[in-house]
């Protein structure tokens, strides 16, 4: 008795479904893949985000290819169950048309004359063939049906897995999706926060240009001589003058070696301790041939030319860059130095 018999096979959508998704998850994994080179201008933070964010996406792939792997195992179960299944019907039915053949010749014998003969002669051997026939039947029928129901649950057993696979590739890219929106909205943060700093830049460029009035120290002299300290229109050149029109004496902005801020200053630690001013409005402009030392008269005017100045000189490996905010946590810690009580003798 065959074991499988004709029915509807896997539609063939479920499978192109499946390849659809793979397809959509390899092309957001090939979209994430130029992240790195998206954000090359981004700082250290951001840089260490994107290789979190490529490992993720790696471990993301390799769990992808895993389940490519599953269902394409799946798929070939399936196949080979259905061709198995076609075989079997095949077999079933070439039997069933070889019974219905014989049914065919055993009827028109018997409406022969000799056919006549035989079955009055023998009519207590077509009644055992009969019997024998409906047995065979109900055997038949039974062995049908379990196969049936074998294939059946074979079958609700790979759409289940099939099912699974789908949710989990679904899963995948709710995943890679949210990821990708955390990336684009942190590069958003970025920009928006590099176009702040670059107006920021801007603004305190433009007040350099317009100049200051500072206290400048002459170490030689060992006086304080008041200066108004500008910046060049074309920003190669830091010019003072004892006044507002000139004449100016200029250091090339190419030569600065380094600039000193607070108690690390020259402008701060050639005073005596009497004299000294306040160390966070100290700051020292270092070249070969000489230095510029300076005291601004506001927290604002030398917060300006540090950043700017920072901005505009050239990187060295012996000079310090001071960002913003590190330069205002410096300034507050030199503030809370200087107002802070001084500790009596026994510590």
């Amino acid at each position: 008795v065959p074991a499988f018999v004709a029915g509807p096979s896997k539609p063939a959508s479920r499978v192109a479904d499946d390849d659809d998704g793979l397809g959509a998850l390899a092309v957001l994994s090939g979209s994430v893949a130029s992240w790195p080179s998206e954000s090359q201008g981004l700082d250290g933070a951001s840089e260490q985000r994107a290789v979190e964010l490529r490992r993720a996406l790696d471990v993301a792939e390799a769990e992808k290819d895993a389940l490519e792997r599953a269902r394409a195992d799946l798929q070939r179960k399936f196949d080979a169950m259905a061709r198995a299944y076609e075989d079997d019907s095949a077999t079933f039915f070439a039997a069933m048309d070889i019974e219905k053949r014989a049914r065919l010749q055993t009827t028109a014998a018997s409406l022969s004359p000799a056919g006549e003969e035989s079955r009055e002669q023998g009519t207590g051997g077509v009644a055992g063939c009969s019997l024998q026939q409906e047995l065979e039947d109900v055997a038949s029928a039974s062995a049908i049906r379990r196969a049936l129901e074998v294939e059946m649950a074979m079958k609700a057993e790979l759409e289940e897995q099939l099912r699974r696979a789908q949710n989990e590739l679904e899963r995948r890219d709710e995943q890679q999706r949210a990821r990708e929106e955390d990336d684009r909205r942190a590069q958003e943060d970025d920009e928006e926060l590099q176009a702040l700093e670059a107006r920021r830049t801007q603004g305190r460029l433009c007040e350099m240009q317009e100049g200051a009035w500072f206290d400048k120290i002459s170490i030689k002299w060992n006086v304080i001589q008041p200066r108004f300290v500008r910046l060049s229109r074309d920003m190669r050149r830091v010019e003072w003058g004892r006044r507002e029109v000139g004449p100016f004496k200029a250091v090339p902005v190419d030569a600065v070696l380094r600039l000193e801020f607070g108690d690390a200053s020259r402008a701060f630690r050639c005073r005596e301790a009497k004299g000294r001013p306040a160390p966070e409005r100290c700051l020292s402009v270092l070249t070969p041939s000489r230095s510029l030392d300076l005291v601004a008269r506001t927290d604002r005017e030398v917060e300006v030319w540090l950043l700017g100045l920072n901005e505009l000189t050239p990187c060295r490996p012996e000079r310090q860059r001071f960002t913003a905010e590190e330069f205002r946590l410096r300034r507050a810690m030199l503030k809370l130095e200087t107002t802070a009580p001084p500790a009596d003798a026994d510590g």
